[in-house]
C-alpha cells in the first residue's frame, strides 16, 4: 500500500472510530460496520486506481526510453554515414 493511500485509509478509519464510539467506547449498531466496510471498499478502490496509474506510468517511461534509444542509434548511424562520405 502506498504511503498516501495508507494515510488516507488510516484517517478514514480513525474518523470512523471517533464517530461510531458510543458509551464506554463501544460501537453503536450496524451503521458503524457499514461505514467501516465502505471505508475498506474505498481504500481498496484507491489502491487499485493507484496501481493502474503506476502501471501506465511504467509503460510510458519504458516506451519513452525505447524511443530515445532508437533516436540515439539513428543519430550514430547518420553520423557514421556522413563520415564515410567524407563530409
Amino acid at each position: 500500500m502506498h504511503r498516501a493511500t495508507q494515510q488516507s485509509y488510516n484517517a478514514d478509519m480513525n474518523q470512523q472510530n471517533k464517530v461510531g464510539a458510543g458509551k464506554n467506547g463501544e460501537k453503536e449498531g450496524g451503521k458503524d460496520l457499514e461505514g467501516m466496510q465502505a471505508a475498506v471498499r474505498k481504500a481498496k478502490a484507491t489502491i487499485e486506481e493507484q496501481e493502474d496509474i503506476n502501471k501506465r506510468a511504467d509503460a510510458f517511461i519504458k516506451m519513452f526510453r525505447n524511443q530515445l534509444k532508437i533516436q540515439r542509434e539513428d543519430s550514430i548511424k547518420q553520423f557514421q554515414e556522413m563520415i564515410a562520405r567524407g563530409l
